[in-house]
C-alpha cells in the first residue's frame, strides 16, 4: 500500500513539475520570430529557433541532388498549440509552396512531406526547406544568399578585343529572374553594347553559351 501511495505522490509531483513547461510551450520561444518572407501556419507557436549570421545547409536541386548553400541561416521549429487541431502534413507543405509561388518563387524539389523552395527577392536568393513529416510539428530551414553585384559591365570594344585575341568573350551584366528566360531591365546597358558590337562588324558570327547555377530546368 505504501508503495502505491508513493507512486501516486510521485506522479502528482511529476505532473506539477511539467505543468509550467506545457504552458510555456503554448507561447513563442523568447527572441524567436517568423522569417520576413513567411508567416507560420495558424495555431502554431515557435518552440525552437536558431539564427546564424553565416552558416551552411544542404538543399536539393531539381534532380534531387544535394547542394550546399551558404548565407544567413534561420531554423524555425513550430508546434501546434494544445487547444488547436493540427492540419494535415500535406496541407502544411502546400501552404508554404503556394506562399512562395505568390511572391515569384518556386518549388525546386519535393519528396514525400518535404519540399525545397527558392525565391529571388530584394537582392537575395532565399532557400527554404520545409519538413512536415510529423503531424502537429514542422520545421523550416532558411538560407538567405545575397546576389553578387556585378560592378564591371563589358563594352563593345573590349568584347571585340577578347574575340580577336582569344576567340571568345565573357559577358557580364545580363540578369534574369529565377527559372525565367526574360532579361531584367538592368540588363539593358550590356545588351546595347552587344548590339553595338554586332553593328560594328555585320559579318561577325557568334555562338552564345549561357552559364548559370544547377537549379531549375535546362530549357
Amino acid at each position: 500500500m505504501k508503495e502505491n501511495v508513493f507512486l501516486i505522490l510521485g506522479l502528482c509531483l511529476f505532473a506539477l513539475l511539467i505543468a509550467p513547461v506545457l504552458c510555456v510551450a503554448q507561447e513563442d520561444l523568447p527572441d524567436s520570430k517568423d522569417h520576413p518572407l513567411l508567416t507560420r501556419m495558424p495555431g502554431f507557436c515557435i518552440s525552437d529557433y536558431e539564427y546564424k549570421e553565416f552558416d551552411k545547409a544542404d538543399f536539393k536541386n531539381s534532380k534531387g541532388e544535394d547542394i550546399r548553400v551558404e548565407g544567413h541561416k534561420y531554423r524555425v521549429y513550430c508546434n501546434i498549440k494544445e487547444e488547436k487541431t493540427a492540419p494535415g502534413k500535406l496541407q502544411v507543405l502546400r501552404n508554404y509552396q503556394n506562399a512562395i509561388k505568390k511572391i515569384g518563387g518556386s518549388t525546386v524539389y519535393e519528396s514525400g512531406k518535404e519540399a525545397w523552395l527558392t525565391v529571388e527577392k530584394g537582392g537575395k536568393i532565399t532557400w527554404i526547406y520545409v519538413d512536415a513529416r510529423t503531424c502537429g510539428e514542422y520545421e523550416l530551414t532558411i538560407i538567405e544568399k545575397r546576389v553578387m553585384v556585378q560592378e564591371v559591365v563589358a563594352d563593345a570594344k573590349s568584347l571585340a578585343q577578347d574575340i580577336r585575341t582569344t576567340g571568345h568573350a565573357s559577358v557580364y551584366g545580363i540578369h534574369f529572374d529565377f527559372n525565367k528566360a526574360t532579361a531584367k531591365p538592368e540588363s539593358e546597358q550590356t545588351l546595347k553594347e552587344i548590339a553595338k558590337l554586332l553593328k560594328q562588324d555585320p559579318k561577325l558570327n557568334l555562338y552564345v553559351v549561357g552559364h548559370t547555377d544547377n537549379v531549375g530546368k535546362i530549357a
